[in-house]
């Protein structure tokens, strides 16, 4: 779908935009599909190793996950995450580790790549390598952890300097409906430039910010604006620039929040995450679009092998830009981070600019 003038206006000056009902139910259905059938091979798995007693498999999509991790124990609940670089739940769930061909297919979908095209301005696509479906756990109870709880961040922070006269812009599909009261989005509209982040260890638990963990100084998001919630049905699509800040708010519903994040950019522009794979989903030319699931799978195994014996900050150096603008921000170069937001903030004030394709 192509997005309205008033839709562009919105994420010129908002940052973000939320198109209601852009996917059909058979653009969703073959991940439901293939993300059931994981649950299924894992819950298997964990019952030959004697890990749990049931495989749940009474259970609706929505909840079973859920289930098998509890039976585990409180420990493994309440530190689930789709991100480490070990464990059971990498290989079996986040995208580009499970690499399930129906979420390789969901990146070339016709409507979803038609409204990036009309954000963007031009037809040639390519999906970023940031790939993500994240399971988003309901919380055991209120004041206990978030199972991989997203602090707030700015996704430009990893992105290498390369990228910095990239646009790209962050797709983010909730697989259920979702509201404050089941882990949807906060956002803080309108930031036009890169947040001074948390100087730690972990900066995504370091500090607090509107209640949620934070990987960026309280001070700075207190000074760029107030956040507002972003409820979403199944089948909408939130686009958004990766200046706006944003959180995942705490699940307290008694289901599973599923969903898949993409990120899309001009072909040919610099991802800024130069060891791993981009694919090119759309193009004027059919025979430059890379189509072929092996040879994706294939780039994906050689860029997570070539990177596996590193620890996790030689990785973030290899693969993120986080190390980059922690550094500046450490070492007090101050002017070095103007000239780069300057930079970014007018690549990213060109998205979904007047010229760009629009339907009134």
């Amino acid at each position: 779908m192509e997005l309205t003038a008033s839709e562009k206006a919105q994420f010129a000056s908002q940052g973000f935009v939320v198109l209601r009902g852009c996917l059909a139910e058979a653009d969703l259905a073959p991940l439901d599909a293939a993300y059931e059938q994981r649950v299924a091979d894992v819950a298997e798995r964990l019952v030959a190793q004697g890990r749990i007693r049931s495989d749940h498999s009474g259970l609706p999509h929505g909840r079973r996950l859920a289930a098998l991790v509890e039976e585990l124990g409180p420990q493994a609940y309440d530190g689930f995450q789709i991100h480490e670089l070990q464990g059971e739940w990498p290989e079996a769930f986040d995208l580009y580790q499970a690499r399930l061909p129906a979420a390789f297919e969901f990146m070339f979908g016709e409507r979803l790549g038609a409204a990036l095209e009309s954000l963007l301005g031009t037809p040639e696509l390519t999906v970023h390598p940031s790939q993500h479906v994240r399971p988003y756990l309901p919380r055991r109870g209120p004041g206990l952890p978030q199972p991989n709880q997203a602090a707030w961040h700015q996704d430009r922070v990893v992105y290498r300097r390369e990228a910095d006269a990239s646009q790209i812009v962050t797709c983010w599909c909730p697989l259920v409906d979702c509201d404050a009261n089941s882990g949807c989005l906060r956002m803080i509209p309108g930031v036009r430039e890169m947040l001074q982040t948390v100087d730690a260890p972990d900066p995504d638990s370091a500090a607090e910010f509107d209640g949620q963990p934070s990987g960026i100084e309280p001070a700075a998001l207190a000074a760029a604006g107030t956040p507002v919630d972003v409820p979403m049905k199944r089948g909408d699509v939130v686009l958004f620039s990766s200046l706006v800040p944003h959180a995942g708010l705490p699940n307290d519903s008694d289901r599973i929040r599923w969903s898949i994040e993409l990120r899309f950019q001009a072909s040919g522009t610099p991802t800024g995450r130069p060891a791993h794979p981009e694919v090119v989903v759309r193009s004027a030319d059919p025979t430059t679009v890379q189509r072929s699931y092996e040879e994706w799978s294939d780039r994906w195994v050689a860029a997570l092998d070539a990177t596996r014996e590193l620890t996790w900050q030689e990785t973030l150096g290899e693969i993120s830009g986080s190390v980059e603008w922690a550094e500046l921000w450490k070492q007090g170069r101050s002017e070095e981070v103007a000239a780069r937001n300057r930079t970014i903030a007018e690549v990213d004030s060109r998205v979904g600019s007047p010229g760009t394709n629009s339907r009134l």
